[in-house]
């Protein structure tokens, strides 16, 4: 189905593909998100069957089971964004950052709607700091990737838990970008460098928390010089 790669190797060509709700079990599989999409142009039939064009709007379609699948209608001034593209754009941040400590990544991919909308998590469990509230916090990147449906996002940093619903609890840095012609995915490998340097800079800080202990006395001292 036209797979589009570059001479880059990724990162970890495989991936744990999260199954449909009704099957508990995750499975070792090529990466359901490595898809290419395409635009195709829109026409109607009029009454008389005539079909008429410019429509303003096109149809990004995939290829599935052998057949052409559509994602959704857009707009013609929509600029698709691959999921390779924007993979090869982080992982190149993700090594630039961590440098061979990058090929450590677990990735997890989910997919929705059948592929409308796209996720993709970068694990590193051999990377973690000490946490004021549980025993370790380790450094995730998580990029999310729609077609019609949804913006560019992505969230890197110290993050305990992430739902596609939006939830996110954490500390970390995000991105977010529209899918227009002005759009630049370069400026998501930027936000991962960044984040995974704060995460370390936030170390000590976090560590502090940690190891300070807070006493009664001390609470109460200072509740009475606020009120």
């Amino acid at each position: 189905e036209g797979l589009i790669m570059s001479n880059i190797i990724p990162l970890n060509p495989y991936a744990t593909a999260s199954q449909p709700a009704t099957q508990k079990t995750e499975q070792r599989t090529a990466s359901p998100l490595l898809f290419h999409a395409y635009e195709r142009p829109l026409w109607y039939e009029g009454k008389e069957g005539t079909r008429y064009g410019s429509t303003g709007r096109k149809a990004l379609v995939r290829m599935d089971k052998g057949g052409p699948v559509c994602l959704n209608i857009v707009k013609e001034t929509y600029k698709v964004v691959q999921n390779a593209d924007l993979f090869q754009s982080i992982e190149s941040g993700l090594r630039a950052a961590l440098g061979s400590t990058a090929e450590s990544a677990d990735i997890v991919d989910k997919i929705a709607y059948g592929g409308r909308t796209c996720y993709r998590q970068y694990i590193f469990r051999g990377i973690e700091v000490d946490s004021p509230e549980r025993d370790k916090i380790i450094f995730r990147v998580i990029i999310q990737n729609g077609f019609g449906g949804s913006a560019i996002k992505l969230h890197a940093g110290a993050i305990d838990m992430f739902c596609t619903n939006g939830m996110i609890l954490g500390d970390f840095t995000s991105e977010y970008a529209k899918h227009t012609s002005g759009v630049k995915i370069n400026r998501f490998k930027e936000t991962v460098e960044m984040a995974a340097d704060v995460f370390w800079k936030n170390k000590g800080t976090w560590k502090m928390l940690r190891d300070t202990v807070i006493k009664h006395d001390k609470v109460l001292e200072w509740l009475q010089e606020q009120f």
